[in-house]
Protein backbone atom coordinates (compact mmCIF):
# COMPACT_ATOMS: atom_id res chain seq x y z
CA UNK A 1 0.00 0.00 0.00
CA UNK A 2 2.83 2.14 1.00
CA UNK A 3 4.33 1.60 -2.48
CA UNK A 4 1.48 2.38 -4.08
CA UNK A 5 0.89 5.25 -2.73
CA UNK A 6 4.53 6.44 -3.29
CA UNK A 7 3.81 5.74 -7.22
CA UNK A 8 0.74 7.80 -7.14
CA UNK A 9 2.86 10.84 -6.31
CA UNK A 10 5.49 10.36 -8.21
CA UNK A 11 2.99 9.89 -11.26
CA UNK A 12 1.04 13.13 -10.15
CA UNK A 13 4.46 15.35 -9.97
CA UNK A 14 5.92 13.85 -13.23
CA UNK A 15 2.43 14.60 -14.83
CA UNK A 16 2.85 18.23 -13.73
CA UNK A 17 5.69 18.93 -15.17
CA UNK A 18 4.02 17.23 -18.50
CA UNK A 19 1.45 19.63 -18.13
CA UNK A 20 3.38 23.00 -18.68
CA UNK A 21 2.44 24.68 -21.29
CA UNK A 22 4.74 24.80 -23.98
CA UNK A 23 4.06 27.30 -26.45
CA UNK A 24 3.20 30.94 -26.73
CA UNK A 25 0.10 32.28 -24.99
CA UNK A 26 -0.53 34.52 -28.65
CA UNK A 27 2.33 34.91 -30.97
CA UNK A 28 2.87 36.99 -34.26
CA UNK A 29 5.86 35.64 -36.97
CA UNK A 30 6.61 38.57 -39.16
CA UNK A 31 9.17 39.16 -42.31
CA UNK A 32 11.33 42.29 -41.62
CA UNK A 33 12.38 44.57 -44.06
CA UNK A 34 15.19 46.83 -42.95
CA UNK A 35 14.44 48.80 -46.18
CA UNK A 36 10.78 50.02 -45.33
CA UNK A 37 11.26 49.62 -41.34
CA UNK A 38 14.10 52.20 -41.06
CA UNK A 39 14.89 51.50 -37.89
CA UNK A 40 18.31 50.49 -35.84
CA UNK A 41 19.75 47.08 -35.58
CA UNK A 42 17.36 44.25 -33.25
CA UNK A 43 17.22 45.13 -29.27
CA UNK A 44 15.53 41.69 -27.92
CA UNK A 45 13.21 42.50 -24.75
CA UNK A 46 10.94 41.07 -22.50
CA UNK A 47 10.58 37.72 -20.91
CA UNK A 48 11.72 35.83 -17.75
CA UNK A 49 13.89 37.83 -16.12
CA UNK A 50 12.85 41.22 -18.06
CA UNK A 51 10.37 44.07 -16.38
CA UNK A 52 8.26 42.42 -18.67
CA UNK A 53 8.25 38.93 -18.08
CA UNK A 54 4.65 38.19 -19.68
CA UNK A 55 5.62 39.99 -22.98
CA UNK A 56 7.87 39.52 -25.90
CA UNK A 57 9.18 42.15 -28.25
CA UNK A 58 11.66 41.15 -30.96
CA UNK A 59 11.85 43.34 -34.00
CA UNK A 60 14.12 42.95 -36.57
CA UNK A 61 16.19 39.40 -35.21
CA UNK A 62 18.44 37.29 -37.49
CA UNK A 63 16.99 33.53 -37.09
CA UNK A 64 20.86 33.34 -35.75
CA UNK A 65 19.75 35.90 -32.60
CA UNK A 66 16.78 33.53 -32.38
CA UNK A 67 18.19 30.43 -32.16
CA UNK A 68 20.64 31.87 -30.07
CA UNK A 69 17.72 32.36 -27.52
CA UNK A 70 15.85 29.36 -28.07
CA UNK A 71 19.01 26.79 -27.30
CA UNK A 72 20.65 28.94 -25.02
CA UNK A 73 24.26 28.94 -27.13
CA UNK A 74 26.81 30.81 -28.46
CA UNK A 75 27.18 31.52 -32.05
CA UNK A 76 30.06 28.51 -32.61
CA UNK A 77 27.87 25.91 -31.47
CA UNK A 78 25.47 26.56 -34.01
CA UNK A 79 25.74 24.89 -37.64
CA UNK A 80 22.87 25.76 -40.28
CA UNK A 81 22.69 27.82 -43.28
CA UNK A 82 24.43 30.86 -43.79
CA UNK A 83 21.83 32.60 -44.54
CA UNK A 84 20.77 32.14 -40.46
CA UNK A 85 23.44 34.70 -39.53
CA UNK A 86 22.65 37.37 -42.95
CA UNK A 87 22.18 40.85 -41.44
CA UNK A 88 19.29 41.05 -44.73
CA UNK A 89 17.09 38.03 -43.67
CA UNK A 90 15.18 39.47 -40.19
CA UNK A 91 12.39 38.92 -38.91
CA UNK A 92 10.02 40.17 -35.44
CA UNK A 93 8.15 38.21 -32.93
CA UNK A 94 5.72 39.61 -30.47
CA UNK A 95 4.40 37.16 -28.21
CA UNK A 96 2.37 37.25 -24.82
CA UNK A 97 2.87 34.35 -22.05
CA UNK A 98 2.51 33.61 -18.05
CA UNK A 99 4.70 36.12 -16.59
CA UNK A 100 5.60 33.23 -14.56
CA UNK A 101 7.31 31.50 -17.66
CA UNK A 102 10.90 30.26 -16.49
CA UNK A 103 14.07 30.58 -18.75
CA UNK A 104 13.93 26.51 -19.70
CA UNK A 105 10.10 26.90 -20.05
CA UNK A 106 10.65 30.35 -22.25
CA UNK A 107 13.34 28.72 -24.57
CA UNK A 108 11.18 25.50 -25.40
CA UNK A 109 8.21 27.65 -25.76
CA UNK A 110 10.45 29.83 -28.45
CA UNK A 111 11.73 26.51 -29.90
CA UNK A 112 8.11 25.15 -30.43
CA UNK A 113 7.43 28.84 -32.40
CA UNK A 114 10.45 28.37 -35.00
CA UNK A 115 9.54 24.56 -35.33
CA UNK A 116 5.81 25.61 -36.30
CA UNK A 117 6.51 28.50 -38.38
CA UNK A 118 10.08 28.17 -39.95
CA UNK A 119 9.29 23.93 -39.82
CA UNK A 120 12.54 23.90 -38.06
CA UNK A 121 14.42 20.73 -37.16
CA UNK A 122 17.88 20.10 -35.39
CA UNK A 123 20.24 17.46 -33.80
CA UNK A 124 22.96 17.75 -31.32
CA UNK A 125 26.16 16.63 -31.72
CA UNK A 126 29.49 16.47 -30.02
CA UNK A 127 32.43 17.94 -32.31
CA UNK A 128 36.15 19.06 -31.39
CA UNK A 129 36.40 23.00 -31.96
CA UNK A 130 38.98 25.23 -31.75
CA UNK A 131 39.18 26.85 -28.57
CA UNK A 132 40.35 28.37 -25.53
CA UNK A 133 41.72 27.30 -22.16
CA UNK A 134 41.59 30.18 -19.36
CA UNK A 135 44.48 29.64 -16.89
CA UNK A 136 45.97 31.53 -13.95
CA UNK A 137 49.16 32.76 -14.43
CA UNK A 138 52.62 33.25 -11.87
CA UNK A 139 51.18 36.89 -10.48
CA UNK A 140 47.27 37.69 -10.48
CA UNK A 141 45.78 41.53 -10.87
CA UNK A 142 42.66 40.22 -9.41
CA UNK A 143 40.76 42.01 -6.28
CA UNK A 144 38.94 39.55 -4.90
CA UNK A 145 35.49 40.26 -4.09
CA UNK A 146 34.30 41.79 -0.65
CA UNK A 147 31.49 43.21 0.94
CA UNK A 148 28.07 42.04 0.95
CA UNK A 149 26.51 39.86 -2.43
CA UNK A 150 25.56 42.88 -4.87
CA UNK A 151 21.97 42.21 -6.41
CA UNK A 152 21.66 39.86 -9.26
CA UNK A 153 21.62 40.77 -12.77
CA UNK A 154 17.98 40.79 -14.25
CA UNK A 155 18.87 41.70 -17.63
CA UNK A 156 17.64 44.77 -17.96
CA UNK A 157 19.35 48.02 -18.95
CA UNK A 158 20.51 50.00 -16.08
CA UNK A 159 19.82 53.39 -15.45
CA UNK A 160 23.42 55.00 -15.80
CA UNK A 161 25.66 58.19 -14.83
CA UNK A 162 29.40 59.79 -15.87
CA UNK A 163 31.35 59.03 -13.23
CA UNK A 164 34.21 61.52 -12.33
CA UNK A 165 36.76 60.03 -14.90
CA UNK A 166 34.31 60.28 -17.91
CA UNK A 167 33.57 56.83 -17.75
CA UNK A 168 29.81 55.27 -16.75
CA UNK A 169 29.50 54.13 -13.47
CA UNK A 170 28.77 50.50 -13.34
CA UNK A 171 25.47 49.37 -12.10
CA UNK A 172 25.53 48.08 -8.15
CA UNK A 173 24.61 44.22 -8.83
CA UNK A 174 26.73 40.93 -9.88
CA UNK A 175 28.19 40.85 -13.79
CA UNK A 176 29.90 42.68 -16.11
CA UNK A 177 29.02 45.83 -17.27
CA UNK A 178 30.50 46.87 -21.04
CA UNK A 179 31.11 50.09 -22.31
CA UNK A 180 32.95 51.42 -25.26
CA UNK A 181 36.23 53.72 -24.33
CA UNK A 182 36.32 55.47 -27.62
CA UNK A 183 36.44 53.94 -30.83
CA UNK A 184 37.28 50.68 -31.10
CA UNK A 185 38.25 49.90 -27.06
CA UNK A 186 36.26 48.45 -24.80
CA UNK A 187 36.11 48.68 -21.33
CA UNK A 188 34.81 45.72 -19.16
CA UNK A 189 34.05 45.95 -15.83
CA UNK A 190 33.81 42.83 -13.28
CA UNK A 191 31.70 42.89 -10.07
CA UNK A 192 31.34 39.79 -7.82
CA UNK A 193 32.15 37.60 -10.99
CA UNK A 194 33.38 33.76 -10.98
CA UNK A 195 36.46 32.99 -13.22
CA UNK A 196 33.05 30.30 -14.96
CA UNK A 197 31.00 33.44 -15.95
CA UNK A 198 34.14 35.58 -17.02
CA UNK A 199 35.13 32.70 -18.90
CA UNK A 200 31.45 32.27 -20.42
CA UNK A 201 31.80 36.27 -21.53
CA UNK A 202 35.30 35.69 -23.45
CA UNK A 203 33.55 32.84 -25.03
CA UNK A 204 30.75 34.61 -26.18
CA UNK A 205 32.78 37.70 -27.37
CA UNK A 206 35.78 35.30 -28.84
CA UNK A 207 33.21 33.01 -31.10
CA UNK A 208 35.13 29.90 -29.74
CA UNK A 209 35.19 27.79 -26.34
CA UNK A 210 36.77 29.07 -23.31
CA UNK A 211 37.41 27.10 -20.79
CA UNK A 212 37.86 27.64 -17.35
CA UNK A 213 40.81 25.88 -15.66
CA UNK A 214 42.27 28.49 -13.44
CA UNK A 215 41.08 27.04 -10.26
CA UNK A 216 40.02 30.10 -8.69
CA UNK A 217 37.12 29.98 -6.40
CA UNK A 218 35.31 33.01 -5.14
CA UNK A 219 34.09 36.01 -7.20
CA UNK A 220 36.10 39.16 -8.54
CA UNK A 221 36.35 42.64 -8.90
CA UNK A 222 38.16 43.82 -12.36
CA UNK A 223 38.77 46.67 -15.25
CA UNK A 224 39.52 45.20 -18.67
CA UNK A 225 40.55 47.50 -21.46
CA UNK A 226 41.28 46.03 -25.13
CA UNK A 227 40.77 46.39 -28.85
CA UNK A 228 37.16 45.19 -30.04
CA UNK A 229 38.18 44.83 -33.44
CA UNK A 230 36.63 41.39 -34.51
CA UNK A 231 35.02 40.55 -31.76
CA UNK A 232 31.44 40.02 -31.39
CA UNK A 233 29.87 42.83 -29.06
CA UNK A 234 26.15 41.70 -29.53
CA UNK A 235 23.49 42.94 -31.11
CA UNK A 236 22.56 45.33 -28.38
CA UNK A 237 23.36 48.96 -27.97
CA UNK A 238 26.37 49.46 -25.42
CA UNK A 239 27.18 52.85 -23.93
CA UNK A 240 30.03 54.82 -24.78
CA UNK A 241 32.63 56.79 -22.53
CA UNK A 242 35.57 58.91 -23.53
CA UNK A 243 38.26 57.83 -25.77
CA UNK A 244 40.96 56.02 -23.75
CA UNK A 245 43.69 58.66 -22.58
CA UNK A 246 46.68 55.90 -23.92
CA UNK A 247 48.41 57.32 -26.59
CA UNK A 248 48.92 53.84 -28.20
CA UNK A 249 46.54 51.17 -29.87
CA UNK A 250 45.14 48.86 -27.00
CA UNK A 251 46.02 45.46 -26.59
CA UNK A 252 43.77 42.73 -28.04
CA UNK A 253 41.50 41.05 -25.51
CA UNK A 254 44.30 37.73 -25.51
CA UNK A 255 47.21 39.81 -24.32
CA UNK A 256 45.02 42.24 -22.64
CA UNK A 257 43.80 39.43 -20.07
CA UNK A 258 47.11 38.64 -19.55
CA UNK A 259 48.86 42.09 -19.11
CA UNK A 260 46.30 43.38 -17.11
CA UNK A 261 44.35 40.41 -15.06
CA UNK A 262 47.39 37.97 -14.92
CA UNK A 263 45.65 35.42 -16.48
CA UNK A 264 46.55 33.37 -19.97
CA UNK A 265 44.08 32.86 -22.65
CA UNK A 266 46.00 29.24 -24.58
CA UNK A 267 44.73 28.30 -27.64
CA UNK A 268 43.43 24.60 -27.31
CA UNK A 269 40.89 21.89 -28.84
CA UNK A 270 38.03 22.03 -27.01
CA UNK A 271 35.06 19.45 -27.36
CA UNK A 272 31.73 21.05 -27.29
CA UNK A 273 28.03 20.50 -27.87
CA UNK A 274 27.15 22.13 -30.88
CA UNK A 275 23.24 22.28 -32.03
CA UNK A 276 23.15 21.22 -36.06
CA UNK A 277 19.93 22.63 -37.92
CA UNK A 278 18.60 19.69 -40.54
CA UNK A 279 15.87 21.59 -41.79
CA UNK A 280 14.29 25.24 -41.41
CA UNK A 281 12.61 26.97 -44.24
CA UNK A 282 13.70 30.91 -44.81
CA UNK A 283 9.82 31.85 -44.97
CA UNK A 284 7.88 31.58 -41.96
CA UNK A 285 4.11 30.28 -42.13
CA UNK A 286 1.18 32.51 -41.63
CA UNK A 287 -0.22 33.90 -38.21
Amino acid sequence: MLLLQHLVVVLVIFGGCLGVAQTFDAASVKTFDLREERRGMAVLVGGPGSKDPGRLHYPGATMEMLLLKAYDVTSFQLQGPDWIRDGLVRFSIDATLPPDTTPAQFRAMLRNLLAERFHLATHTAQKEVPGYELTAGKKLKLTASSGPAAPANDGEPAQLKLGANGFFVPPDRQGMFFQFAGMGTGRLTGHQVTMREFAATLQSQLKHPVKDATGLAGTYDFVLMYATEGLDMGGGRNPVGPPARDSGPPPDLTAAVQEQLGLKLESKKITSEIVVIDRIEKTPTGN
